[in-house]
């Protein structure tokens, strides 16, 4: 009876762990391509005599009711207002703005698309596994 054995090289191995870091790091890179959009509590009071309006004036201290974050693959991530405010979603200054609070829906995203960050890793150690079996020399 015929034996046959499957030798996996070191170098393979290695390969194939750094392709699935580096693939991951490309998809949380990715991710920071994604877009914030809110809505808000906030009730229209409508007056009698005032004319009808397309425009609603509302209070930069009017609390979220909901944050959505659109990956860059075109998934959501939806969370509650966490406390935050209208304004701290427009204003440069503002406490959404800082990174770290935007990392949480990266991470949050990452998770949401994750096989898109499999397919990236699979892509590059199939790359790295052509390109180490076969040389190529340009004459």
């Amino acid at each position: 009876m015929l034996e046959k054995t499957i030798q996996v090289k070191k170098r393979d191995v290695k390969y194939f762990v750094l392709s699935f870091l580096i693939g991951f790091i490309i998809l949380f890179g990715l991710e920071h391509f994604g877009s914030f959009t809110f809505e808000y509590d906030y009730d229209v009071e409508d007056p009698i005599g005032v004319k009808p309006s397309l425009t609603v004036s509302v209070p930069y201290s009017t609390k979220l009711r909901e944050i959505t974050f659109h990956t860059f693959f075109e998934n959501q991530v939806k969370t509650g207002g966490n406390g935050f405010t209208i304004a701290d979603m427009v204003w440069s200054e503002g406490e959404f703005k800082n990174y770290t609070v935007k990392s949480y829906y990266y991470t949050k995203a990452l998770t949401e698309d994750y096989i898109y960050g499999v397919y990236i890793s699979l892509t590059l150690f199939l790359m790295s596994i052509f390109f180490s079996t076969f040389k190529f020399k340009f004459v």
